[in-house]
Parts: C-alpha cells; sequence; structure tokens
C-alpha cells in the first residue's frame, strides 16, 4: 500500500505538472499573438494571459494527496517500501514550491515589447516544469523499489484475475490484500 501511495503522489503532483505545462503552452502562444505589432487584440490577450497566471497560482495552492499539499512549499515526503526501516526501505517525493512568481511570470501583455520580454520567460518556466516533472520519477526507478512494487501489483492482479472465476473464495482475496495493504 505504502508503494502506492507513493505512486499516487507522484501521479497527483504529475497531472497538475502536466495542467501547468497545458496553461504555459496556451501562454506561449498568447505572448507570441501579443508580440506581433499587427495585433488589435492585445487587451484581450493579456486579459487571458493573467487568468492563466492566477490558474497557475491555484493549482499551486491547492493541489493535494492525503491532506498534504504538494506544492504550497517544498515538500518532502518520506515513503516507507520495506519491512526493515532502513534508508534502503524509504524513498523520498520531493516537490517544490510552484506559483506563476516562482517560475518567473509577472509580466504583462500589454505592448508587443513586454510580450517579446515575457515569451522568453514562459519558454523557460516550460522548461522548469519539464524538468520537476522529470524529477519526479526518479525515486520509483530505485533499484529497491521496483521489484517490490512490481511483485506487489502482480500478486494483486493474480488474485483479482482469479476473483473473476466462479467460486473463487473472495473472502480469501480481502485477507491477502489486507496483508499486502
Amino acid at each position: 500500500r505504502n508503494a502506492n501511495d507513493g505512486v499516487g503522489i507522484i501521479n497527483v503532483a504529475d497531472a497538475a505538472l502536466n495542467e501547468v505545462n497545458n496553461l504555459l503552452q496556451r501562454a506561449m502562444t498568447l505572448a507570441e499573438q501579443s508580440s506581433s505589432g499587427t495585433t488589435s487584440s492585445r487587451t484581450a490577450l493579456n486579459t487571458e494571459y493573467q487568468s492563466i497566471l492566477s490558474e497557475i497560482d491555484r493549482i499551486g495552492q491547492t493541489v493535494s494527496f492525503n491532506g498534504v499539499y504538494l506544492f504550497q512549499a517544498a515538500t518532502t515526503v518520506d515513503v516507507q517500501v520495506g519491512a526493515t526501516g532502513t534508508s534502503n526501505d524509504r524513498i523520498q517525493v520531493t516537490t517544490g514550491a510552484l506559483s506563476a512568481t516562482g517560475l518567473g511570470l509577472t509580466g504583462t501583455l500589454s505592448s508587443a515589447g513586454a510580450a517579446q520580454t515575457e515569451l522568453g520567460l514562459i519558454k523557460t518556466a516550460i522548461g522548469t516544469v519539464s524538468g520537476d516533472r522529470g524529477a519526479l520519477g526518479a525515486p520509483f526507478a530505485h533499484e529497491d523499489l521496483a521489484p517490490e512494487l512490481g511483485a506487489l501489483l502482480a500478486v494483486e492482479d493474480v488474485f483479482l484475475g482469479r476473483a473473476r472465476v466462479p467460486g473463487f473464495d473472495q473472502h480469501l482475496l480481502h485477507r491477502v490484500l489486507d496483508v499486502l495493504d
């Protein structure tokens, strides 16, 4: 169960960062449009851009897993994955604070020059978020965890597969899954 919770933390954090990446991609499109000298809708572009910055801040303040806010501040969650209690049986999932300001995005798209400046900052923010997403999976590439998690999931799959067979003892399945938790 602990290993699955660790995977769950990573999935939640990764989904949030993926959404931020999507927002940043849209922000880049807006900045590109606003940096053109031919646009007449700069006010609308800037309004949408400011909404994107607010949404990034909202994601940073609200994303949580089991009551632990993952991006309000730098957060490290220890996940116990083995039975001995040594450091080899624990992994750490670490996330950093997430906000538009933290990503370097505080500007505006109200002029072509400002939009061009912001465009460079948005590209940098996309690189930062991509790096953060990559770092999330690193703890679960841990050589001691991968076999244990794989074995637990395989046992669970076997029992769940047999649970579909007529006459399978459902109570046995639940007892085994409780032991795995």
